[in-house]
Order: structure tokens, then C-alpha cells, then sequence
């Protein structure tokens, strides 16, 4: 519609100019400004004939407009057809965005909420491993103290190594002649109570601290001596130890153990010793000082060599 509009409008105008052009050839042909004839000698065309000429022109002219307008509005037409699909699928996509943008959300939600469990789970961790270093500390306080008292109350106690066993057997009696061959002054009569380990070992409890301490310091009397000085039939070498408790009982295995390998190839006056005093467990250092030490760990330190097998110790 508004096409037709402005063709018609157009179309008014160049009718205006026509009809001006004829008015104005009119007053010159009136004035005789018109020549009759151009250059050449041929007649000129009168007003209306070129008013008419110009008319066909001016309306191929506006044929040729309006085939290019028609030309251009279908151009339009399609453009503005692919605007629109293109408009939809910037629609359909702007709703996949909202979509993802949605599970984003949601995704970054579910992501905070791991990292502030994870993060609560860490400081319940800490707090968890603080405390266990706390009763770690606590147990290592407490076995101390137990070893402690149990070492002490064993300090009255000494174990006599090598005695063979017999029937109707009488166990102070025999380690009364240990003791005797040993050169020491305390007899029978200082033993409280004296019985058979399950390892064959005699644990014997004296009386007094001063006529245990006696008997331990004529240990070294008992050098070779052997259970044949007994009136045994039988070779066994004896020795006079102090009652350890369990666990300093397996550090003293381990550590001979550990000392032996120490020890091998030396001299007999360039081996480190290795002694128990008052239920401590007592090692020479390269110094030739006597060290008290709780694990295999610390004897490795004093001496390192290859790597130990034992992993056994006493908190400390």
C-alpha cells in the first residue's frame, strides 16, 4: 500500500513538471525564443514532443525504479525472514543458557556444599589426631609410671640361668649353691620365696634389697662356671640376672642381639658391653661409657650399622 502511495505521488509530479514544460515552451514560441530549426537544419521538436519524450523516459525511468524496489523489498522480505529464525534460535539458545546457567547453579551449590563438608570433616580430623597425640602422650605418661613401679617392685628380685631341672626338686636349696659358688655371704636363709619359670629360669625373691644387691654383685664370680660345679651331670653355664619386666626383657634380647653383630671381629677388650643396673638397660657408647637406653632405637643411634630387624621398645 505505502508503495503504490509514492509512485503515485511521484507520478503526480512529473505530471506537474510536463504540464509546466508545455507552459513554458508555450511562452517562448509566443516571444519566439523557440527556433524552428537545430543545428543540422532539421525541424525542432515542438514542447509537447519533448515533453512527451521526457515523459517516456521519465516513466521507464519509474518502471525500473519500481522494479528495483520490488527487487530490494523481496531482498527485505527474505532478510527479514532469516531475522526471525535467527531470532529463534538466539531465543532457543538464551533458554539453553538459562538452562545450563540452572545447572551451574545448581552444580556450584552442590560444590560449596563438599567444600564446607570437607572442610568441617578437616577440622574434625585435626581436632581427632590432636587428641590422639593427647592420649598418645597420656598412654606413654601411663606405661612409663606402670614400668616404673613394676621395675621397682622387681628390684628385690633376681633370676638364676642354668640351673638344670630335677625331680623333688627343692629351688632355694639350689640356688643357695649357686650363691655359694659364687662366694657370696647371703644364704638359704636370705631367700623369701624361689621358684621354677616356665622358661627354666629361677626367679627368686629375697628379703632384703641389701642381700639381693649382695648376691648381684658376685655375678661376675660366676664366670665359667658351670652347673657341673653343681654336681650336675650336665654342662650348663649359670648366670645371675636381675628380674627386668616383659618389656625391658625383650629390649635386653634385642639389644645383645643388635651388639653381637656390633661387636663382631673385635677384640674381647674392644667390645661395647652391654649391662642392667636397678632394672635399667645399660649400653657402652664409642667413648666406653655406659648409656641407658630404652629401644633398640636409641642402640642403633649410639652404634649405627645395618638396619635392625627389631622394632620392639620401651615408651619414653
Amino acid at each position: 500500500m505505502g508503495k503504490e502511495l509514492d509512485l503515485r505521488r511521484l507520478r503526480f509530479t512529473f505530471y506537474v513538471f510536463i504540464k509546466m514544460e508545455e507552459v513554458v515552451g508555450q511562452h517562448k514560441r509566443a516571444r519566439g525564443d523557440v527556433p524552428s530549426l537545430d543545428d543540422d537544419g532539421a525541424p525542432c521538436p515542438t514542447p509537447e514532443e519533448v515533453a512527451k519524450q521526457r515523459h517516456d523516459e521519465l516513466i521507464a525511468l519509474i518502471s525500473g525504479n519500481h522494479q528495483a524496489i520490488g527487487n530490494v523489498g523481496e531482498a527485505v522480505k527474505a532478510l527479514t525472514t532469516k531475522v526471525e529464525s535467527l531470532d529463534l534460535k538466539v531465543n532457543s539458545l538464551e533458554k539453553r543458557v538459562d538452562v545450563v546457567s540452572g545447572q551451574c547453579e545448581g552444580q556450584r551449590a552442590v560444590t560449596d556444599g563438599i567444600i564446607k563438608q570437607n572442610s568441617e570433616l578437616n577440622e574434625r580430623l585435626i581436632a581427632l589426631e590432636r587428641q590422639n597425640i593427647a592420649l598418645e602422650q597420656k598412654l606413654i605418661t601411663e606405661t612409663n609410671k606402670r614400668e616404673a613401679l613394676e621395675t621397682n617392685g622387681r628390684l628385690i628380685n633376681l633370676e638364676f640361668s642354668g640351673i638344670p631341672k630335677m625331680e623333688d626338686e627343692d629351688p632355694k636349696k639350689l640356688v643357695a649353691g649357686v650363691m655359694t659358688l659364687a662366694g657370696c655371704a647371703s644364704t638359704v636363709s636370705s631367700i623369701d620365696v624361689a621358684h621354677r619359670k616356665m622358661n627354666g629360669e629361677m626367679m627368686v625373691k629375697f628379703k632384703t634389697r641389701e642381700e639381693r644387691d649382695e648376691v648381684y654383685d658376685h655375678r661376675f664370680a660366676l664366670k665359667g662356671k658351670t652347673s657341673k660345679d653343681l654336681g650336675f651331670g650336665v654342662s650348663k653355664l649359670l648366670f645371675i640376672n636381675e628380674n627386668l619386666t616383659i618389656d625391658r626383657g625383650q629390649v635386653l634380647h634385642e639389644v645383645r642381639a643388635y651388639m653381637k653383630g656390633v661387636n663382631e671381629g673385635k677384640g674381647k677388650d674392644d667390645c661395647y658391653r652391654v649391662k642392667t643396673v636397678k632394672g635399667i638397660i645399660k649400653v657402652m657408647n664409642t667413648f666406653r661409657k655406659y648409656i641407658a637406653v630404652n629401644s633398640i632405637r636409641d642402640v642403633e643411634r649410639m652404634h649405627p650399622r645395618v638396619r635392625s630387624p627389631y622394632i620392639g621398645g620401651i615408651s619414653g
